[in-house]
């Protein structure tokens, strides 16, 4: 996988991720709660989000429901991140009744709202399902169309400055389906203080953040 991520219009960083099933979550809850796919990023017990005034540089932090890169620099704002994945297989006689997102947003390392677009790779029981999905966090999410398992995928989020919203983007390049939304913010306010390239369902893993 490869993305782009942007800050005030320049190229930040290029960087590769390999999404694994070790983010395959079984069942639908996590403690008491329910778990859906999108959200800010929450930290396993003792770890911290790095300081907004640390220098730039590689930090880890473990995770309870992602994996995967996520940019966050002290005074930066983010206007842009892609990526390019394929659809994994699920094997869902090993694992009935799990879930994986695999996706590509701005905020939600430290933040209180998440822009985001990617695809689920779910168990149904014992059947998958794949499909697009977006999310302006805290609303919920909304589901585009269904996927195949191998199918290539492009996302996207870009912040429009002159709107004052985001363009989610997502292609199937296999099937030729796509869709775009453009949206406004759907918390108090969108910082726009990290963009990320995630798998997510996995449980005390590791984000690396720049």
């Amino acid at each position: 996988m490869l993305r782009k991520l942007r800050r005030a219009g320049t190229a930040v960083a290029v960087m590769s991720l390999v999404l694994t099933l070790s983010a395959f979550t079984r069942g639908g809850t996590r403690g008491t709660a329910t778990v859906v796919p999108g959200g800010p990023l929450v930290t396993a017990a003792g770890a911290v989000l790095p300081s907004s005034a640390s220098r730039p540089g590689q930090t880890v932090i473990h995770s309870l429901n992602w994996a995967g890169y996520a940019a966050n620099r002290a005074g930066a704002t983010f206007r842009y991140v892609s990526a390019s994945f394929p659809v994994p297989y699920v094997n869902c006689q090993g694992a009935p009744s799990s879930y994986s997102s695999h996706w590509v947003g701005l905020d939600g390392l430290g933040s209180a709202s998440v822009e985001q677009v990617g695809i689920e790779a779910d168990c149904a029981g014992a059947t998958p399902r794949y499909y697009a999905w977006y999310e302006m966090y805290p609303k919920p999410v909304s589901v585009a169309f269904k996927v195949r398992a191998g199918h290539a995928i492009q996302a996207s989020v870009t912040y429009k400055r002159s709107a004052r919203k985001f363009a989610l983007m997502l292609r199937d390049t296999t099937s030729g389906r796509h869709f775009t939304r453009t949206l406004k913010c759907a918390a108090k306010v969108c910082l726009r203080s990290s963009a990320e390239v995630i798998s997510e369902a996995p449980s005390s893993t590791s984000v690396r953040t720049e």
